[in-house]
């Protein structure tokens, strides 16, 4: 008779388990991706100022920023200065006080940097 049938019940063996579990998965997915869908959704209605004028409607910001000069630029590019301005400045910041004015600062004034605070700021003490 062959391998033909051993290999069919193989198959078909292989064949259940592999749909249960890629349902189990299509499921999980789905029950993740609602929640962030409704949060977009959410947020997409609360910041477009058609369903509700509050606060943190972005036409509210629209007038301050023109008086502040930013009337040549677009909406995407002022969210993208707010979002920079807001997270990656400030640690951009921090490393240039903290680690570049300290050594520099230092080395200006003629004070040398110990073993220790070399150590803390990643470089080598100065012989």
């Amino acid at each position: 008779q062959g391998y033909g049938p051993a290999a069919l019940a193989f198959y078909r063996g292989l064949w259940a388990e592999t749909c249960q579990e890629g349902l189990w998965k299509a499921l999980r997915g789905t029950w993740l991706a609602i929640p962030i869908f409704l949060g977009l959704v959410a947020g997409y209605l609360s910041f477009r100022c058609k369903t509700a004028s509050w606060l943190l409607c972005v036409k509210s910001f629209r007038e301050p920023l023109e008086e502040w000069g930013f009337a040549n630029h677009s909406m995407p590019f002022r969210l993208f200065a707010a979002l920079y301005f807001t997270f990656w400045n400030p640690v951009i910041e921090e490393f240039f006080w903290r680690v570049f004015l300290h050594r520099e600062l230092a080395a200006a004034l003629g004070f040398e940097l110990h073993q220790q605070d070399a150590s803390k700021l990643g470089t080598t003490a100065a012989a």
